[in-house]
């Protein structure tokens, strides 16, 4: 069985990119979840029943997990079954192993949040591969910034620069791992307009049979109703006039503070850049309010220089 994680930022098209690849009869991809696995979330090493129930509860606690549909109670006594001490390594393998055991498949593929925890991630799951979706920064901040998450019912971006800055990492993530043979990327861009022919090496990357025999919408079955309410267009044919979308819904200060952050890792990704045209007073104290949100926000500074940090070492 191999194991791969599916990596990306908010609104890259990592849904559509998961059930395309779900389709494949060699191919199972979870939706996505968050663990108490010491990664993104608090780390709960398993000693005791005790430690089971808490860590039932912190898992159960999230929506998207519980779309997975494993009875609690079964998953206790799988838990209870195990030799103690049981850590975050432990427990996906169990985790994905109940969530196929009634559609087994030979490649298991989890829709993860570790695009910045890469390294960590490698060191405890050493045979894993790692899939990377990238897409436009200006369509994943227009996206973000009509989207609210399910988790904690928040917009996903009130202001440009935290997405530019997270774009940055990405790019510097891209550029660390892309001559590993554990890694590979793509963009939500080729994918749409050229599917078959983007999909042909990701497909032999996994090392997977081209055979097909699911269905499109079995996948949107797998989400939550509240991920599918963000995902309406999930059970379409990839959609080609999405991928200039962004060029109606974004403003003039937008457009500039992305460019401006993060110009040379769109330039990298291989999109072009736009002429920015003179701002007008209005959308200079917009610009100005954008800084000062981004400021004001500990959180966004702390999480930002966290991840910096990490990919540097």
């Amino acid at each position: 069985m191999t194991i791969c994680f599916l990596v990306y930022l908010n609104r890259s098209g990592s849904t559509l990119l998961a059930r395309m690849l779900d389709e494949y009869d060699d191919i199972g991809v979870t939706p996505e979840a968050r663990f108490p696995d010491g990664i993104t979330c608090r780390r709960r090493v398993i000693r005791n029943h005790a430690d089971i129930e808490m860590f039932l509860d912190s898992l159960y606690r999230y929506d998207r997990f519980r779309s997975w549909g494993l009875p609690k109670r079964d998953l206790r006594k799988r838990l209870s079954d195990q030799q103690k001490p049981i850590h975050f390594k432990d427990v996906l393998p169990l985790l994905m192993g109940d969530y196929f055991k009634k559609a087994p498949t030979r490649i298991q593929i989890y829709k993860s949040p570790y695009l910045f925890e890469i390294k960590k991630v490698k060191r405890l799951f050493p045979h894993a591969k790692f899939l990377c979706i990238i897409r436009d920064l200006r369509a994943i901040y227009t996206s973000q910034k009509n989207t609210t998450e399910t988790d904690h019912g928040r917009i996903m971006a009130t202001d440009p620069i935290k997405p530019a800055l997270s774009y940055n990492l990405a790019c510097r993530i891209v550029q660390q791992y892309r001559s590993e043979s554990w890694f590979r990327w793509l963009t939500f861009e080729d994918l749409i307009k050229n599917p078959e022919e983007e999909l042909h090496p990701v497909i032999e990357f996994l090392g997977a049979s081209p055979n097909k025999s699911k269905t499109t919408d079995a996948y949107f079955g797998k989400l939550s109703e509240m991920q599918q309410t963000i995902h309406p267009n999930i059970q379409s044919p990839p959609l080609p006039e999405r991928i200039d979308a962004w060029r109606k819904e974004i403003e003039p200060e937008e457009l500039y503070i992305l460019q401006g952050i993060a110009e040379k890792s769109m330039r990298y990704f291989g999109y072009d850049i736009l002429k920015t045209p003179r701002l007008s007073g209005k959308e200079r104290i917009r610009l100005l309010g954008c800084f000062l949100r981004f400021c004001l926000t500990f959180y966004n500074k702390y999480s930002l220089l966290k991840a910096f940090i990490k990919t540097r070492g």
